[in-house]
């Protein structure tokens, strides 16, 4: 690797730690997360943290990547025991190629320390007082490099800050690293919906470290590295073919990236090359996979860089394949578990009933990554863009991925709400009342062929929001043709013969872009070119999705939705466009529908103030809640630095709401919400106040909805809406909920 390379993944790594330094978060859990961090980026086996304890002046073993020890009680050195004690003596950086010949090694038999050799500790200090001491070692003797040294002791200078605050005001190092955070709710994004509770699984870190002997031999390296790619090929079709027989042919072909980067291309030359250069194959996969995996986290496109995740676990793969074994300090899934990492892979999904997990919480923000899709598609709660630091190993945790809410070590009342709500969605549910004596229609929320099994299961009243665009996120090429459409869509439309399937154009750009169709890379595209502005100006793709629609509508009953229409010029282009089809599907003789019901998105403040012009030209309207909140509040929904600020029952994106009902319902025309908002039953009683007439929520948020929507009626909610739309903040409008609707309180 050249020295730039060197520079570059370094200043990776500083800024990650930098970012976590920063915000601090559970002692426990960032602690951890920083000794996983430099162990990746140097590509050792072990680092560890001692801190240097003010009541006692011991050292204390704080965190570490490969050895073992029980934080209740951590390993103690006396401050002038073994190499760390020199350290911490000399205030100076202490390199030993063998540690175990060194007079002042200090052997800790409970940690499993014995198959380290070299060692390289760096003092961590803040202004003159020495705080701590941080280790790295590895199995194999060897010298390490003065770029080495300077890199673990930048990282112990950022690291001193968030000792000093964690720990001056604790005196007992134990104290702090028993704490246990009680009744925590943290907000991250809504990636895959439903109830998943249990304790923390934590896997530290982009990839896991895995105890390798380097054979110091370059020919019987490429050896290795050749058999640890033919078994990752066949592993990765082993894994496609369990899809495909699983689950579907779709979600087969999330892995399609992954078997060709492991096959061919820069990936695989790369690391080749670093092996051919005497680089030992196991350091070649990890430094080349994050380097890679950096380099797509850099790049602008969302879409593109959320790929990084096809990265990780390729390397992943790779180093499992290449080591034979399990890695070092691995995260053990118990029964009813909750996977806990950076990135959660396509693997843990697929794997996750086998090993009794039910539910992932991932550092990252990819709302849809592969993982994230094949979650949805298997009906595993997940929520991603989550600060990991607040989670440690064990913790009892709700994943509600309908609300993207965790809920750490909730207290006894909120776990019985939620357990509720986990067992209503088990095979078996029965609805409470019929789906006539509700108070609005419920629909269902529809990306994948999962997804209509689970709403015609759960009795949904047909198809609020069927995505079209995730066939395309699921590298499916041939969804542009008409014929594929439209087997798409008819096989939809016969589930639900007497109840509306209502098919949205695709809804592309922003932060679901697809290259082929984008004519530039924008610096903003969540106001760029993007919904109907892209199918606009992709006319023929426009008219071959309508066409297949359209067709579709001769089988059963067809709404079309365009999403995030702003004008009226754009509503009469895409109106035009449908007339045109229309016509040509008649004089070719091919049955289509005649009177598709054709509806708007409301998603902009523009659209709800403004909208009756709009709503005149069309036969239903559809509030998409999502991009009306994040757009209302100038909020990336997405962002895990400003998630707080995103605000669904905000009182301004209430009133948006009121407005576009009234101006809708003036013109005797339906209007219904999609999104997160809907799935959230502690908001049911605003949005009934509010006057809409259907709901359409994820499947598997049916059962919970439901239930809350029988408890309810309109006459026992409306009086509620002046407070509400009086209220000062959300938070006071959560609070007039909570009062009123005591049995739905524990819901948000």
């Amino acid at each position: 690797m050249s020295k730039r390379e060197d520079l570059l993944n370094a200043l990776a790594t500083l800024e990650r730690v930098g970012r976590l330094a920063a915000t601090g978060g559970e002692p426990r859990a960032a602690l951890r997360e920083i000794v996983a961090m430099v162990a990746e980026q140097m590509a050792t086996p072990l680092c560890s943290l001692y801190l240097l304890e003010p009541a006692s002046g011991s050292l204390v073993l704080a965190a570490s990547t490969g050895l073992h020890f029980d934080p209740e009680h951590p390993p103690r050195l006396a401050a002038h025991e073994g190499l760390v004690g020199l350290t911490v003596e000399q205030g100076a950086p202490v390199a030993v190629r063998e540690a175990s010949r060194h007079p002042r090694f200090k052997y800790l038999p409970e940690t499993g320390e014995e198959r380290f050799a070299s060692f390289l500790g760096v003092p961590v200090v803040r202004g003159t007082d020495t705080v701590g001491c941080l280790v790295v070692q590895t199995e194999a003797p060897r010298d390490f490099q003065e770029a080495e040294t300077h890199l673990l002791q930048t990282v112990a200078h950022q690291v001193a800050g968030l000792v000093y605050t964690l720990f001056h005001a604790v005196p007992a190092v134990d104290a702090v690293l028993r704490g246990r955070v009680e009744g925590q709710r943290i907000v991250g994004t809504a990636a895959a919906t439903g109830v998943a509770i249990g304790p923390a699984a934590v896997e530290a870190g982009l990839l896991p470290l895995h105890a390798y002997q380097e054979s110091g031999v370059p020919e019987v390296e490429e050896t290795r590295l050749d058999v640890a790619l033919i078994n990752a090929r066949n592993e990765l079709d082993r894994v496609a073919e369990q899809l495909r027989e699983e689950v579907g042919e779709e979600e087969a072909a999330l892995l399609d990236m992954q078997r060709l980067m492991i096959s061919e291309g820069s990936f695989v030359s790369t690391i080749e090359a670093r092996v051919a250069a005497g680089q030992n194959a196991y350091r070649a996969i990890r430094e080349t996979t994050l380097r890679h995996y950096h380099a797509f986290e850099k790049l602008a496109d969302p879409y593109i860089r959320q790929r990084g995740a096809d990265v990780l676990e390729v390397g992943t793969r790779l180093l499992d394949t290449l080591c034979k074994g399990d890695p070092v300090a691995a995260a053990v899934a118990r029964d009813d578990s909750v996977r806990v990492a950076a990135q959660i892979r396509v693997t843990d999904v697929l794997s996750a009933s086998e090993q009794g997990v039910r539910g992932f919480v991932q550092g990252v923000n990819t709302p849809d990554s592969h993982a994230v899709l094949l979650a949805r598609a298997l009906n595993l709660p997940m929520v991603t863009g989550v600060n990991l630091t607040t989670i440690t190993e064990g913790d009892r945790l709700i994943v509600d991925g309908t609300t993207g809410t965790v809920h750490i070590n909730p207290t006894p009342d909120v776990e019985e709400i939620y357990q509720h709500d986990a067992s209503a969605v088990v095979d078996g549910w029965r609805p409470p009342c019929a789906a006539s004596e509700l108070p609005v229609r419920l629909l269902a929320n529809v990306s994948v062929q999962r997804d209509l099994d689970t709403a015609v299961t759960h009795g949904a009243l047909g198809i609020g929001l069927y995505r079209t665009e995730y066939a395309f996120l699921l590298g499916r090429d041939g969804l542009g043709r008409e014929e594929e459409q439209y087997r798409i869509y008819t096989d939809a439309v016969r589930r639900f013969p007497d109840h509306p399937t209502t098919l949205r154009t695709l809804d592309l750009g922003g932060d679901k872009p697809f290259l082929r169709l984008l004519p530039v890379e924008e610096a903003n595209p969540l106001l760029g070119l993007r919904a109907v502005r892209l199918s606009l100006h992709r006319p023929r793709v426009l008219r071959t999705q309508l066409r297949a629609m359209l067709r579709a509508a001769a089988v059963g009953p067809v709404r079309i939705l365009f999403p995030m229409v702003t004008t009226v010029e754009e509503l009469d282009q895409l109106r035009a466009e449908v007339a045109g089809c229309q016509v040509a599907l008649a004089s070719e003789g091919v049955a289509y529908g005649t009177a598709v019901p054709v509806g708007v998105m409301v998603e902009v403040p523009a659209v709800a103030r403004a909208g009756a012009a709009l709503f005149a030209k069309v036969d239903f309207v559809a509030i998409g809640s999502n991009d009306l909140v994040q757009y209302t509040l100038a909020v990336d929904r997405q962002s895990t630095t400003v998630a707080a600020l995103y605000q669904p029952l905000h009182p301004a994106v209430l009133h948006l709401i009121r407005d576009t009902v009234e101006a809708a319902h003036a013109l005797g025309k339906p209007v219904s919400l999609c999104g997160e908002l809907a799935a959230t039953p502690l908001a049911l009683p605003a949005l009934l106040a509010l006057g809409l007439d259907e709901l359409s929520v994820a499947p598997t948020a049916i059962p919970a909805i439901w239930e809350g929507l029988a408890k309810l009626s309109r006459a026992a909610c409306a009086p509620l809406l002046d407070d509400l739309l009086g209220a000062p903040t959300e938070a006071a409008v959560v609070d007039l909920l909570r009062r009123a609707f005591p049995a739905l309180a524990g819901d948000h």
